[in-house]
């Protein structure tokens, strides 16, 4: 699985970065052969089933990598948004690759409750654990936090803590004072993890999902989970808001030009690859940006990337 973000305390300067994670083979894969491989730190290796190709990434994590290892390379996320910059985390595969294990930690564990954050706590109640610590050991500033859990399904926006049944689409609005928001989203202020993590459960419990040939349970939905923190300095007259986007976006899933499907079936597959698609463009245009070639960003052309649209330019 790929996953964008921040790397380490060496790499503050990144503004994007692509980490790769290997998963181990599940039970019921049987005995496929193993054909991709961590080839040190920064490279994956594609060799065997008539295939033998090498790519470079920011960081590749083998099969054996931990939970805790993983969130050691994007914790700056957290950092950052306390500093007062928007920071976006995104988990991004095919359907069944691992995507909300990372995030979340396997299913029917205590990763969301309060206490000690277990050995299989994914990136999500890190994050937040980690953001409301630095919020507790801050002596200069005054924080108000709030947090909110949307999806995104066939291009409307649900709020998944309100609306299970996805009654009431969204709409995602932008002014100067607020950026981009969502109107009519709940959102929770919330002055611990525990009640923080609360939310989030609640929200991933009610997600969008259908069993696909690679996963009983694959999500058809983009989860967005948004903290926003309210930074007031000490004698400062004016406050400072930044977002921390952490994203578990839908599998990505392959045409079955053999297979009828159903109309539903086909409009979230449509739907899916298309904001996926659009994503990309996106991350590619700012890249360009970056470096020199000015090219339109096309944030509009799908609501994740408009909602994400300050948090993956801008202030970011």
């Amino acid at each position: 699985m790929a996953a964008m973000g921040s790397l380490g305390e060496e790499s503050k300067s990144e503004t994007v970065v692509v980490m790769v994670r290997i998963r181990r083979p599940i039970p019921r894969e049987g005995d496929q052969a193993v054909v991709c491989f961590a080839r040190g730190e920064d490279r994956v290796a594609v060799e065997g089933a008539g295939h033998n190709a090498s790519c470079a990434f920011d960081r590749v994590f083998a099969p054996t990598a931990s939970q805790e290892q993983v969130y050691a390379q994007v914790r700056d996320c957290a950092a950052h948004v306390v500093e007062g910059f928007n920071s976006t985390l995104f988990a991004y595969g095919q359907t069944s690759s691992g995507k909300t294990y990372t995030l979340f930690g396997p299913e029917s564990s205590d990763n969301l409750r309060a206490g000690a954050v277990p050995k299989t706590a994914g990136i999500v109640p890190r994050a937040v654990r980690d953001v409301f610590a630095r919020v507790k050991e801050s002596t200069t500033a005054k924080f108000t936090c709030y947090i909110s859990v949307m999806q995104v399904y066939n291009e409307h926006v649900y709020d998944l803590v309100q609306d299970r049944d996805m009654k009431t689409p969204l709409a995602i609005h932008e002014n100067d004072a607020e950026g981009v928001y969502v109107e009519g989203l709940t959102e929770y202020m919330v002055t611990n993890a525990a009640d923080a993590l609360a939310i989030v459960a609640k929200g991933e419990h009610n997600r969008a999902v259908r069993a696909t040939d690679m996963n009983e349970y694959s999500s058809r939905s983009h989860t967005l989970i948004q903290m926003q923190i309210e930074k007031q300095d000490s004698g400062a007259l004016g406050v400072v808001r930044s977002k921390l986007n952490l994203v578990d976006l839908a599998g990505s899933e392959k045409w079955k030009t053999g297979l009828e499907m159903t109309d539903g079936h086909v409009s979230e597959l449509t739907n899916i690859n298309l904001s996926l698609y659009t994503l990309s463009r996106c991350i590619s245009a700012l890249a360009a940006t970056a470096g020199g070639r000015r090219e339109h960003v096309p944030f509009r052309e799908s609501k994740l990337t408009r909602l994400l649209r300050d948090s993956l330019g801008g202030n970011a």
